[in-house]
């Protein structure tokens, strides 16, 4: 994922990450990427797969598997663990040929948010695998949570502290969007782009105006 980033960011386009939840959704991404020649980053969502309302978690091998096809296909694409808490499950996916993983920040606090991603940019790093974490809380769309913007002096220090490769961040962006709109705050977007060396991340749904800030953000992996 860290060459595809900086490939992008040397040519000034983004690169679009499509989650997958079956294997139907997999191979449509996966085809439709191929079919444009677009370099993608794919993968599934650990915290679903290990949701406490399952009766079980279900076994990251079955969805480690779809990258077996990715590796043999002519796309430029990486295979993202997304938005997991779970330090076993981060370990077990990088064994099972993940290659980018997303520590998630929605459920711990700050010290033990950035302990974690420490060990996890370690071990990832020594598997030659990218590692994404997250500064501030998006809201999401049913209103369980509140949003806590990204400040820059916080995506400095954190990204620094801890080595990330990628920094998704709060913006004004919203998870889980079912309808109206959630406009980017481009003055705090900008604000950050100028303090963190690493590409920037825009989880969940928002309205985004491309034509005004393509200069300032083209090449920056957003989603």
């Amino acid at each position: 994922m860290a060459r595809l980033l900086d490939e992008a960011r040397l040519n000034r386009y983004a690169v679009c990450y499509c989650e997958s939840w079956n294997l139907e959704s997999f191979v449509a991404v996966a085809e439709a990427a191929e079919e444009l020649g677009s370099p993608i980053i794919t993968g599934f969502n650990g915290g679903f797969l290990r949701h406490p309302t399952r009766s079980k978690p279900e076994d990251l091998a079955y969805y480690a598997g779809l990258g077996l096809p990715l590796r043999h296909s002519r796309l430029r694409a990486a295979f993202l663990l997304n938005e997991t808490d779970d330090f076993g499950q981060i370990e077990r996916g990088l064994e099972l040929g993940f290659n980018a993983v997303m520590v998630d920040n929605e459920r711990l606090e700050k010290s033990a948010y950035t302990a974690l991603v420490k060990e996890v940019v370690e071990m990832a790093h020594r598997a030659g695998a990218t590692v994404e974490a997250a500064i501030g809380l998006l809201a999401d769309g049913a209103g369980h949570i509140k949003a806590e913007a990204t400040s820059a002096a916080d995506a400095k220090q954190f990204v620094e502290s801890t080595g990330v490769d990628a920094l998704g961040v709060s913006v004004g962006n919203v998870h889980i969007l079912t309808e109206g709109k959630a406009p980017i705050h481009l003055d705090a977007l900008e604000a950050i782009h100028d303090c963190v060396t690493v590409p920037l991340v825009l989880h969940g749904e928002t309205v985004f105006p491309w034509k005004q800030s393509i200069g300032m953000f083209a090449g920056e992996w957003l989603r």
